[in-house]
C-alpha cells in the first residue's frame, strides 16, 4: 500500500550540458510503496534525472532528498552508495566473473557474513533466483539475468530503487513475462519505486502515477488514467498513441474541422488549436456521409480503417474498431466522434 511518505523527492531540479538545457526545473516525488515511471521520448532528460536521483550526476541546481533526508542541494551532496537506493541498468551490469550468489553479495561488504549470507538468501528467495546461486551471468537467460540485478538492487534492503530501461534489451514475449514478475516482487517489498522507460504502453501497465517528459521539462504527472484521458497538453496526447489531428481557430466556441465543429473546451476565442481524437474515439457507418473508405486492415483484436473526409478526400482519418470490421476500399461511410475523447489545444500548447 503507498503511504503518504515522499520516500523519494526531486524538487526544482535543473541541469545543463554546457549550453544544452537537459533538464528544466523538475519536481516529482515518489511514496513508499510506489511505482512511478518517467516517460519521454529519447534525449528529453529522463535519464539525467534518474542520475541525479542516485548521486551519479552531480546536483547542479534544486534539490533531492530520500526519506525526508537531503540527499543533495547547493550546500553538498551524500555520496551514491550512502543513499540507500538500489539500481537497476539497461544492460544489468553484472560481473561475469561473479556467481549469482557474488554478485548480489558484492553490495553487502559492510555486513558480517552471517547478514550477508541472510540477505542473499531473501534477495534469492525473493527474486526466484534460489537455485541459480552457483551459476554465472553467462549461463543465464535474459530473463534471468535481469532478475539477478533486480535482487542485488534489493539485498540491501533500500528504501528506493531506480530502474533505468530494465527491460528494453529483452525480446517481446520476455519482456512482458519479466515485467509482470519485476512489477510484483517491487510491490510485495514496499519499496518506492522510480522508472524510466521509453514505452508509454509500459509506462500505463506498471505505473501507479507517470510523468511524463519533453525537451527537460516534466508535462504532466498524473495516474494512467488521468494521462490518457485528461491530457494536460497536445504533446501528452499524441505520446500515448496514434491521434487524428486537426488545426483550426476558435470562433463563437467551436472550432471547424473536417468532422465538423467540435467545442473548444475553454480554448479563448480567435486562437489557433489543436484538435486531437484518437483513432479508437471514431465510429464509422456505412453508408452515405462524409466520408470514403482509403484503406481497412484486420488486426487480429481490432481493425484499422482509413477515411478520406469530404469530397476531395485530401483530409485523412484513422479509426480503430474493435474485432472484424473491413469496408470495401472506396465505400461511402459517416464517421462521428465521441466528445468526450476529443482534446482541444491552443497552438502555443502543443510545442
Amino acid at each position: 500500500m503507498v503511504s503518504d511518505v515522499n520516500d523519494l523527492a526531486i524538487e526544482h531540479v535543473t541541469h545543463r550540458f554546457g549550453a544544452t538545457l537537459a533538464v528544466d526545473d523538475a519536481e516529482l516525488s515518489v511514496g513508499a510503496g510506489e511505482l512511478v515511471c518517467l516517460v519521454g521520448p529519447s534525449g528529453c532528460g529522463k535519464t539525467t534525472l534518474l542520475r541525479i536521483a542516485a548521486g551519479l550526476e552531480a546536483l547542479q541546481e534544486g534539490r533531492v532528498t530520500i526519506g525526508g533526508s537531503i540527499m543533495a542541494d547547493s550546500q553538498g551532496s551524500v555520496a551514491p552508495e550512502s543513499r540507500n537506493v538500489g539500481l537497476v541498468f539497461q544492460d544489468f551490469a553484472l560481473f561475469p566473473h561473479l556467481t549469482v550468489r557474488g554478485n548480489i553479495a558484492f553490495g553487502l561488504q559492510n555486513h558480517s557474513t552471517s547478514e550477508r549470507d541472510q540477505l542473499v538468501a531473501q534477495a534469492l528467495e525473493r527474486t526466484g533466483m534460489n537455485g541459480y546461486a552457483k551459476t554465472y551471468p553467462h549461463q543465464l537467460s535474459g530473463g534471468q539475468q535481469q532478475r539477478v540485478a533486480l535482487a542485488r538492487a534489493l539485498a540491501p534492503r533500500p528504501r528506493v530503487v531506480l530502474l533505468d530501461e530494465p527491460f528494453s534489451g529483452l525480446d517481446t514475449s520476455l519482456r512482458h513475462r519479466v515485467r509482470d514478475q519485476t512489477a510484483k516482487i517491487l510491490r510485495d517489498s514496499g519499496i518506492a519505486t522510480l522508472m524510466v522507460t521509453h514505452d508509454p504502453e509500459e509506462a500505463m501497465y506498471l505505473a501507479d502515477r507517470i510523468a511524463v517528459m519533453d525537451k527537460g521539462r516534466i508535462r504532466q504527472i498524473g495516474t494512467p488514467d488521468e494521462i490518457y484521458l485528461k491530457p494536460a497538453d497536445a504533446f501528452v496526447a499524441a505520446f500515448f498513441g496514434d491521434v487524428n489531428r486537426f488545426e483550426g481557430i476558435v470562433q463563437n466556441g467551436q472550432v471547424e474541422t473536417a468532422l465538423g465543429q467540435v467545442a473548444a473546451n475553454g480554448v479563448p476565442e480567435g486562437t489557433k488549436a489543436d484538435v486531437l481524437i484518437r483513432p479508437e474515439a471514431l465510429s464509422i457507418k456505412v453508408g452515405n456521409g462524409n466520408g470514403t473508405v482509403t484503406a481497412a486492415r484486420f488486426l487480429g483484436r481490432s481493425s484499422l480503417i482509413d477515411v478520406g473526409l469530404g469530397d476531395s478526400g485530401t483530409v485523412t482519418v484513422r479509426i480503430h474498431i474493435p474485432g472484424r470490421f473491413l469496408p470495401a476500399v472506396g465505400d461511402a461511410v459517416a464517421v462521428t466522434h465521441d466528445a468526450a475523447q476529443t482534446f482541444v489545444f491552443s497552438r502555443t500548447e502543443s510545442t
